[in-house]
């Protein structure tokens, strides 16, 4: 009975450290290195702080990530580009009040904050994390159509892995007391 029981543990814990591993494991096909990372910066020509987020930008580029893009668009040298920073602004639901705003990943980032901006091209340099292009992000944002909001009947929305873990806890707890029993 003991061997049956310690049988049944050590599987339980190869299971879920098998589990863990194929959750961690990077795909292989990206490398930070080789990564591009676009990042796109919207600004007006005389604004101290559009001035700061560039100039750290560059610098991250410069020093550690050579592989970030960084699109500026001045609407004060060229107004065009607000209607090109309010599709932005639409498509990840921000706010067009402020200067300088940078899309990264699918974040928007309102005026200078420059742990946000480190963090952000931090995320995306990490091989085991995938960002999005905004344009592309914005592009597929825009394109879907505007969803119809009906009143549905309840619809089970539980997803299956978590079903699993409460199975193996349920399988745990279940065999803990079972043993408890015996030993009684």
């Amino acid at each position: 009975m003991r061997a049956f029981i310690v049988t049944i543990i050590a599987s339980l814990f190869c299971t879920l450290g098998f589990s863990a591993l194929a959750l961690a494991s990077p795909d292989a096909s990206q490398g930070g290195q080789d990564k591009v990372t676009n990042i796109y910066v919207f600004s007006q020509q005389g604004c101290p702080y559009c001035a700061k987020a560039l100039s750290l930008l560059e610098e991250l580029k410069s020093k550690d990530y050579p592989e970030l893009k960084i699109h500026e668009y001045d609407m004060k040298v060229h107004p065009d580009y607000f209607n090109k920073f309010t599709e932005f602004a639409k498509a990840y639901d921000s706010d067009i009040n402020k200067v300088p705003t940078t899309f990264i990943n699918k974040t928007a980032i309102s005026g200078f904050r420059e742990s946000d901006l480190r963090q952000m091209v931090e995320y995306c340099h990490l091989p085991v994390n995938t960002c999005v292009d905004p344009a592309k992000f914005v592009q597929e944002k825009l394109s879907q159509p505007t969803p119809v909001t009906e009143t549905k009947p309840f619809t089970n929305t539980a997803r299956p892995e978590v079903i699993g873990w409460i199975l193996i806890g349920g399988l745990v707890i279940g065999g803990g007391i079972f043993i408890f029993n015996k030993m009684i």
